[in-house]
């Protein structure tokens, strides 16, 4: 089907472009290169005219009475906030490039977190803390946290199975002393 918009100065399947008849957009208006652009009417510190471009006012952002000196310096800060940012993840994004692919799954039990219920799984535990700061993986400092909280742990399992034998020391004292004393041969 032949568009009526559409002129074809060149024959079927070519790939010449085709231009447009009765197109609905107006040309853009014709700047004068000779003209200067806009400028601010406001001046420099030194005294020289400021060349910044204007904003809906006639003035730029550092001359326009819209704006305070709090405000400008504001944008000041966010400005330097923003490059600083910038650099640091430039700065993670190089440091993360020398990393190794994958690093190994933390060795910490299934449910989360460790289990000091028993010597063995604390031994377990701090073995494999240890391997953690061995690999850079684990701060001493906090492997020496852990350690004391073992510690504890263990102290806690000590003093708790000492109540739990001297309960059954108890026990057995009442059992004897409610037993009739038996007297054999008299």
């Amino acid at each position: 089907m032949v568009n009526p918009d559409r002129t074809s100065l060149a024959g079927p399947g070519s790939a010449a472009p085709v231009p447009r008849m009765n197109s609905t957009r107006t040309p853009s208006p014709a700047v004068d290169p000779a003209s200067p652009p806009p400028a601010c009417p406001g001046t420099t510190r030194a005294g020289r005219p400021c060349r910044a471009t204007p904003t809906s006012d006639g003035w730029c952002p550092n001359h326009s009475p819209k704006f305070t000196a709090e405000l400008r310096s504001s944008w000041g800060r966010r400005g330097a906030l923003s490059n600083l940012k910038r650099r640091t993840v430039d700065q993670l994004v190089a440091a993360a490039a020398g990393l190794p692919e994958a690093a190994p799954q933390a060795l910490v039990p299934a449910s989360g977190r460790p289990s000091f219920a028993t010597a063995e799984s604390v031994r377990e535990y701090l073995e494999s803390c240890a391997a953690k700061v061995e690999a850079n993986r684990l701060a001493p400092s906090c492997a020496g946290a852990i350690a004391q909280f073992a510690a504890l742990a263990l102290k806690l399992v000590e003093v708790q199975l000492d109540a739990r034998l001297l309960e059954h020391e108890i026990e057995q004292a009442e059992k004897a002393e409610a037993r009739p004393a038996i007297r054999f041969g008299s």
